[in-house]
């Protein structure tokens, strides 16, 4: 991993709308909506990001952020074998869970995966009304190998 922190101060948040250029985010907590440009690095996942997708910022200047990651935001079907339903895949299976999931989802569930870090699809994050995303966990699991992707991009 990079010994670099600068993923400590990634935001994260939701995209309630998304265009070509640009994407509103609600971000976590009772923060205020942002608009969030694209980074160059992140250009060719601009058309697969949309509204209810998680993704990951990192500021570039007071008050502006960048888009760097995204997850897509989707329904657990069933567990056995672990199937889930999104709006730009449709059904599949195949996924594992990422280390910042330590409970197995449960049919009904939002889930948001990512499948561009590893060669399989990955569940990175949780939602109900009972299991809240854990951001800590998140930022902790998947930020540094993110800031550790774009190392090499950025190089």
């Amino acid at each position: 991993m990079t010994n670099d922190e600068s993923w400590r101060t990634y935001a994260y948040g939701i995209v309630s709308k998304a265009t070509p250029d640009s994407c509103l985010i609600r971000l976590k907590g009772d923060r205020p909506e942002v608009a969030a440009s694209y980074a160059p690095a992140y250009e060719r996942n601009i058309a697969e990001t949309g509204p209810g997708q998680l993704v990951a910022l990192r500021p570039v200047s007071d008050g502006h952020y960048e888009v760097i990651w995204r997850w897509h935001e989707a329904e657990v079907l069933d567990t056995d074998p672990l199937t889930l339903r999104d709006d730009f895949h449709g059904k599949t299976t195949g996924f594992e869970l990422g280390d910042s999931c330590p409970e197995a989802p449960q049919v009904g569930q939002t889930v948001f995966f990512s499948s561009g870090m590893t060669e399989s699809r990955r569940i990175d994050a949780m939602d109900s009304s009972s299991r809240p995303i854990d951001w800590t966990a998140l930022s902790d699991y998947v930020g540094p190998q993110i800031a550790e992707l774009y190392e090499h991009f950025e190089n």
